[in-house]
């Protein structure tokens, strides 16, 4: 990795983001590879993973996901809105194909997200409230910073960081039928750093008409490596205040690939359900 100052007029990090959440809203297709690290509870390692995705967001939303790193290495995920009771396909070589929830402990155990953040719509909900809250308080300048161009994994990109000085969590009193994740969603926060927090079990444990504890932003520190072909959120490292608690790494991004009817199918002869 290679960090250089450009010769050009330094870049503004809102017209940057701006951009760069204009290219994910008009994503239709990818296809990417990503190497996952996150931090679960107290454990002071990061679980590993790697897996081949491809998510189609419109006009229906779909999935495939397989893992290829060795722990549940040849697991299989595949889902189709609408289709199969809205709920997930699972193959894994030493059970029996099940049909499982979105939020099903068997797909969330071990994981900081449920597998409906899949793909890079997530980032256009917490950077776009991320911004919001900044533009609320006027303090966007002293939030968001443009670091300079990189070159990552062979690619030009743009390098912004985003601070929340004031990182904290403080209470709030949940709605009728909210849960973790709909509190998450909400908000543009991390449904897994609320789980934590308050001791839940699972992201939809109903928590309403409870006082729960919810932070004050996604992150403490965030670093993004913003392609400048693509302009999608290539790499990012997160942070709180115990440290680093999420790293993802995409690569082999294809934008907007054609899928065949078959990508997104059980039949696909190259899949195992």
């Amino acid at each position: 990795m290679l960090v250089f100052t450009s010769f050009y007029p330094p870049q503004d990090a809102r017209a940057i983001l701006e951009k760069m959440l204009n290219a994910v809203q008009q994503l239709r297709t990818v296809q990417y590879h990503i190497h996952s690290q996150e931090r679960l509870k107290d454990e002071t390692n990061l679980t590993d993973a790697i897996s081949l995705t491809k998510v189609m967001e419109s006009p229906t939303r779909k999935f495939y996901i397989q893992v290829l790193s060795e722990a549940n290495k040849g697991t299989e995920l595949l889902y189709v809105q609408g289709e199969n009771n809205n709920k997930v396909k699972v193959a894994k070589s030493w059970l029996p194909n099940v049909n499982l929830s979105l939020f099903s402990s068997f797909l969330t155990n071990g994981q900081r997200h449920t597998v409906k953040s899949v793909g890079f719509l997530p980032v256009l909900r917490i950077i776009g409230e991320g911004i919001k809250r900044s533009d609320i308080a006027k303090n966007f300048n002293s939030c968001f910073f443009y670091r300079g161009e990189i070159i990552y994994k062979n690619k030009k990109c743009f390098k912004i960081e985003i601070i929340d000085p004031a990182y904290s969590f403080s209470k709030y009193q949940a709605l009728k039928g909210e849960t973790p994740y709909s509190i998450a969603f909400k908000f543009g926060l991390s449904e897994y750093a609320i789980v934590e927090k308050n001791k839940l079990s699972y992201f939809d444990d109903e928590v309403e008409n409870k006082i729960i504890f919810i932070p004050s932003s996604y992150a403490k520190n965030s670093v993004f490596y913003i392609d400048e072909a693509t302009y999608l959120p290539v790499y990012q490292e997160i942070s709180d205040d115990r440290g680093l608690f999420e790293k993802y790494e995409f690569y082999n991004v294809l934008v907007n690939p054609v899928f065949s009817t078959i990508d997104f199918s059980a039949d696909n002869p190259n899949y195992h359900f």
